[in-house]
C-alpha cells in the first residue's frame, strides 16, 4: 500500500471565546502524519496530535493554523479563530463597607455640629 499525504487535520479550541488574561485549550490530531507545523498566533513543530494551553496577550481575534506532513507530502492547512475580549474591569465604582462607614461617620459629625449651632 503506497504512502499518501495526510488528510486535513482536526483543530479545535475549547472555549473559542475568552476574556483577556484567561487561557484556552487548543487540541489537534492528524491521521497518517509524522508531525505538524503550527503558524499564526502559535508556531513551531508539533507532534501529530496533542493539546496545549494558550493565553493571548491582547484583545481581538487570534488565528491558529496547522498543517501536518509525512514522507509523501503535506496536508492542507486548517485554521481556527479565538475571540479575545477585553478583561472586565473590577470595582465598577461600588463603595466598600469601610468607605460607607467613613461617609456615615462624616455625615453624623456634620449633623451634630449643625444641631449644636441651632441649639446655641
Amino acid at each position: 500500500m503506497p504512502l499518501v499525504a495526510p488528510a486535513l487535520p482536526t483543530l479545535t479550541l475549547a472555549p473559542s471565546a475568552i476574556a483577556l488574561g484567561n487561557a484556552t485549550a487548543i487540541t489537534w490530531s492528524s491521521v497518517n502524519s509524522t508531525g505538524c507545523t503550527a503558524s499564526g498566533s502559535w508556531s513551531g513543530a508539533l507532534a501529530a496530535n496533542g493539546t496545549q494551553s494558550v493565553t493571548p496577550s491582547a484583545a481581538g481575534t487570534d488565528t491558529y493554523t496547522l498543517a501536518c506532513s509525512n514522507n509523501a507530502g503535506s496536508s492542507p492547512s486548517v485554521s481556527v479563530k479565538l475571540a479575545v475580549t477585553a478583561a472586565a474591569k473590577s470595582g465598577g465604582g461600588a463603595l466598600g463597607i469601610f468607605a460607607l462607614l467613613g461617609l456615615a461617620g462624616i455625615a453624623a459629625l456634620r449633623f451634630l455640629r449643625l444641631r449644636a449651632r441651632v441649639l446655641t
